[in-house]
């Protein structure tokens, strides 16, 4: 077996300047919304779950610090996260739900947590401190994942999750055709170009905008340009 090499995770990261889309559903239509980076600060985060044995039992985790503060979700409207999970047990199995009940990565729409590996992620797939790629994930505020473990070899070490994360300070949201984004062609070349990343929230089935969202993106819209928007989620 060769030698697992650590990702380059700073090919990934945003730098300001840099457009963020994400594809989310504004009242039923799946839409990028734009952000742009003013600012970054590299995060990390260990958490240990309660104890050795299958968590699947409790139920999913809903992640929050010891002054009961949401790891995942960022606390302010222009603060987006952008991280990557290692996993500290190789038999260790990490699923997730983005949002809560929604199961993802698997074929299955709904599934088991349990030994079989389907929807998740064993840690020898994904080490504590070399994340696997496919466990990128960006979280906004009112909007984050819930996790949930299967522990092959209870009773041994506690099982660990090792979030690496960037944070963005950002300006938006913004629809394509904004001054701040450019209109959608150029959003195109610009993803095209390296100068922009297009990510679904989540997948190949969009969750529904944040109501906050929403108003934040009629606020930042052109009155002139403001009637397609409008008309989409009738106001």
């Amino acid at each position: 077996m060769g030698v697992r090499v650590m990702p380059d995770l700073s090919k990934y990261w945003l730098r300001e300047g840099q457009l963020l889309g994400l594809r989310m559903k504004v009242d039923g239509q799946a839409r990028p919304l734009w952000y742009r980076i003013l600012g970054r600060e590299y995060a990390d985060y260990t958490y240990a779950f309660a104890s050795t044995a299958n968590a699947a039992a409790t139920g999913w985790i809903d992640i929050q610090s010891a002054s009961n503060i949401y790891i995942l979700e960022p606390r302010r409207q222009n603060v987006i996260f952008h991280m990557f999970i290692g996993v500290a047990l190789t038999n260790m199995i990490l699923y997730y739900q983005y949002p809560q009940s929604r199961d993802r990565n698997a074929l299955i729409g709904n599934r088991t947590v349990d030994a079989n590996a389907i929807g998740g992620w064993r840690g020898r797939a994904t080490p504590y401190w070399s994340p696997d790629l496919r466990t990128e994930l960006f979280t906004i505020y009112k909007l984050r994942p819930v996790l949930n473990i299967f522990n092959d070899t209870p009773n041994t070490e506690v099982p660990r999750i090792y979030i690496h994360a960037m944070m963005y300070e950002v300006d938006g949201p913004y629809l394509a055709g904004h001054p701040r984004v450019g209109d959608e062609a150029r959003t195109w070349e610009l993803i095209d170009n390296g100068q922009a990343r297009l990510y679904t929230i989540y997948g190949t089935d969009p969750v529904d905008a944040p109501d906050d969202i929403i108003a934040r993106l009629m606020r930042n819209t052109p009155v002139a340009a403001a009637n397609p928007l409008r008309d989409l989620v009738g106001v």
